[in-house]
C-alpha cells in the first residue's frame, strides 16, 4: 500500500475501517502527500503502538484470531548471494541460509527478485488443505509458516527447483526448516498417490495406452554401479511412464536404479502383468521386445532377419506415430524442475515422483484420489 501511495501525485486522504485503520496509519508514515487520516470504527494507533497492544486494551476482541494471510502462488521471494556459494536443493540440512540481521542491514550482499510458479491456485489450496489437516491431526500449536506459505514453499521447490538455501532466505526461515517442510509435504502427497491397481483401472477405460521409460539424473553416490545407465552414460533412476492416447500422464512407477533395463523395470513393478490382465492394448518401443501380453512393439532387425520388408517398415512407421505421443507424458513429468537432476538420496526419488504425480493430476483436474 505504501508503494501505491508513493505513485500518486497530489494530496491524499486515507479512510480506514476496523483493521484498515492500522494499515492506513502504517502506510502513511513518511509520505508527505497524506494530508488527513479518517477512522471509521477503526483501530487508531498512537505512536509506537501495534496491533497486539491495541487488541489487548479491547476485552472480547476477536480480530486477532480471524486475521489470516491469504497465500499467493504468483510470487515468491528468491534471494541470491553474489559473493558466496549456494547449496544445492537436495543436500542435507546444515547451516541457516542467511543471517536475519544481515538482511536488515543496509548494503547487505543479498539481491531479491520476484519469481512466478506456473501453477494454479487450485493446486496451492489443495496442498495447503492437506498440510492443514495433517497439522490438526498432530495438534501442532505453532509453526514458522502457515499451511498456505508452506504449500507455496513446497511448490517452489518442486516446480521451479529452488534450493533449500534460496527458499530459506526468501521465506525468512532456516535451511533446516525448509528441508523439513518440503520432506513433510512430499510424504503427505506420496501417501495419497495412485498405486498400480488404480493405474490399471484408469488404463482400462482408454482405447490404448503408451508405455515408455525415462532416466532421471542424480548425483553420483557411493554405491554408484547400480545407478549408472550405460545407455545414457550417466547416473540416474529409471521411471516407467504410462500415457493415454493424447499423451497425457496417467501414471509413473516407483523409481528403480538407472542400470535397470526398461523391460526389467516394467516387469519388476508389475506393470506389464497389470496391463495384460486388464486387456489394455499397450504400445511401447523396441526396448520392450519380448514383453508379451498386450504390449505391442515395432519390428526389429536381428541376425535371422537382417532386413525388414516393406510392410514391416510401414507398420513401424505407424507404430512410431502412435508411440511418439507418449513423449509428451515424459515431458510433462520433467516440467517439474526438481527432476532435472535429483540432488537427494536416490531412495527419496520414488516419493518425489509420486508427489509430483499427485500435483500434476490436481493441476490438470483429473485426480480423483
Amino acid at each position: 500500500m505504501s508503494d501505491l501511495l508513493a505513485s500518486i501525485d497530489g494530496p491524499i486522504v486515507l479512510v480506514g475501517q476496523s483493521y484498515g485503520g492500522m494499515v492506513a496509519s502504517n502506510a502513511a508514515v513518511g509520505n508527505d502527500n497524506v494530508k488527513a487520516l479518517v477512522y471509521v470504527a477503526a483501530l487508531a494507533p498512537e505512536k509506537g503502538e501495534n496491533t497486539p497492544d491495541l487488541l489487548g486494551n479491547l476485552p472480547g476482541a476477536t480480530l486477532g484470531e480471524h486475521l489470516y494471510k491469504e497465500p499467493s502462488i504468483v510470487m515468491v521471494l528468491v534471494t541470491v548471494d553474489p559473493g558466496g556459494s549456494e547449496s544445492e536443493g537436495g543436500e542435507a540440512p546444515g547451516k541457516t541460509a542467511v543471517d536475519e540481521d544481515s538482511m536488515s542491514q543496509p548494503g547487505a550482499s543479498l539481491l531479491s527478485y520476484p519469481a512466478t510458479i506456473p501453477l494454479s491456485t487450485r493446486t496451492l489450496n489443495r496442498l495447503a488443505n492437506l498440510i492443514r489437516a495433517h497439522r490438526a491431526q498432530r495438534r501442532c500449536r505453532w509453526r514458522r509458516l502457515d499451511p498456505g506459505r508452506q504449500a507455496l514453499l513446497v511448490l517452489a521447490h518442486l516446480r521451479n527447483g529452488d534450493t533449500y538455501a534460496r527458499l530459506g532466505a526468501g521465506f525468512a526461515i532456516g535451511t533446516t526448516t525448509a528441508w523439513r517442510y518440503v520432506h513433510e509435504a512430499i510424504d503427505l502427497l506420496a501417501a495419497i498417490a495412485d498405486d498400480l491397481n488404480a493405474c490399471a483401472g484408469r488404463a482400462v477405460r482408454l482405447a490404448y495406452a503408451i508405455l515408455d521409460g525415462t532416466l532421471i539424473p542424480i548425483d553420483r553416490v557411493a554405491d554408484q554401479r547400480p545407478y549408472y545407465s550405460g545407455k545414457h552414460r550417466r547416473h540416474g533412476v529409471n521411471v516407467q511412464v504410462v500415457a493415454d492416447p493424447a499423451g497425457r500422464l496417467v501414471w509413473a512407477s516407483p523409481a528403480l536404479p538407472g542400470a535397470t533395463h526398461d523391460l526389467t523395470a516394467a516387469r519388476t513393478v508389475g506393470l506389464i502383468d497389470a496391463l495384460t490382465c486388464c486387456n489394455v492394448m499397450t504400445f511401447a518401443d523396441k526396448a520392450y521386445q519380448g514383453a508379451g501380453g498386450t504390449v505391442r512393439t515395432p519390428f526389429k532387425r536381428h541376425r535371422h532377419r537382417p532386413r525388414l520388408s516393406r510392410w514391416q517398415k510401414a507398420v513401424n512407421r505407424s507404430h512410431a506415430r502412435i508411440r511418439a505421443l507418449g513423449e509428451r507424458a515424459v515431458a510433462t513429468l520433467k516440467t517439474w524442475k526438481i527432476l532435472v537432476k535429483l540432488r537427494c538420496c536416490p531412495r527419496r526419488s520414488t516419493a518425489i515422483v509420486q508427489a509430483i504425480l499427485v500435483l500434476q493430476g490436481i493441476e490438470t483436474d483429473r485426480y480423483a484420489g
